[in-house]
């Protein structure tokens, strides 16, 4: 059943990996650690250039480098950049090592937008943040699958991401906090909302199922019982680039 999802992740790590090489680059870290495309030809790390350390920047040269990072939609109103799991890795980086490394302390990483995940998305039109058409709310609540990059899931990707960013700005201006509110922060107390919840539920009927491992049939249903009740809280989306 995840078959697809665990090419997806191959092919993604393997064109990375052969992208980094070609480059000169010894790692990942390497890449990031760097402000240049080559590593060919790169300045000494006395030489660089401190303030080319943005999370802009980063964003910048990973998609650039990176196809499977460069996540774009073309419309009929132009190209829509939305950059996710480019911004994901800066913001995360920055989070976990920027007292560490300067390097990585981004000085505009609250510039950085999230939410055009399908969890987010699924949490904001199940608390109602976002409101779709009546029609794709049926498709959705039925767990029909919404094609990659089709005008349904797009929309869906921006308005969520919009919303996020709506969020984050009420949020700013309503703090008395000396601490920014980003982006990053809303989305992350939504996508640990989401997945405490669905992971309450999961792990509630596996209890049950557990109980009743001596009657298949009913563990069966219990089983299947997961499914059916996961399908309303997201859109599904097979062959999907932000995933």
């Amino acid at each position: 059943e995840f078959r697809w999802f665990v090419d997806a992740v191959h092919h993604m790590m393997e064109s990375v990996g052969t992208e980094m090489v070609s480059r000169g680059f010894r790692s990942l870290g390497d890449f990031i650690l760097s402000t240049d495309l080559q590593a060919h030809s790169r300045e000494a790390p006395g030489q660089q250039d401190t303030t080319q350390y943005t999370a802009n920047n980063l964003v910048a040269r990973l998609t650039n480098v990176f196809e499977c990072l460069n996540d774009s939609e073309n419309t009929a109103d132009g190209v829509i950049v939305l950059h996710r799991r480019a911004q994901c890795i800066a913001e995360d980086l920055h989070s976990r090592f920027a007292t560490q490394d300067a390097r990585l302390s981004f000085p505009d990483v609250s510039l950085l937008s999230f939410g055009a995940d399908s969890e987010t998305c699924g949490a904001f039109v199940k608390l109602g943040f976002l409101l779709p058409s009546p029609s794709l709310v049926a498709k959705i609540e039925k767990g029909r699958i919404l094609n990659a990059h089709s005008k349904e899931e797009v929309a869906l990707r921006c308005a969520s991401a919009k919303a996020c960013l709506f969020i984050t700005q009420k949020l700013f201006s309503q703090s008395e906090d000396s601490e920014t509110v980003t982006c990053g922060h809303v989305w992350r107390y939504f996508d640990l909302l989401f997945k405490t919840e669905h992971q309450k539920k999961v792990r509630e009927l596996e209890k049950e199922a557990l109980e009743n491992r001596d009657n298949p049939q009913k563990e069966e249903a219990k089983v299947s019982l997961i499914v059916d009740q996961d399908v309303p809280t997201s859109f599904v989306c097979k062959d999907t680039v932000h995933y």
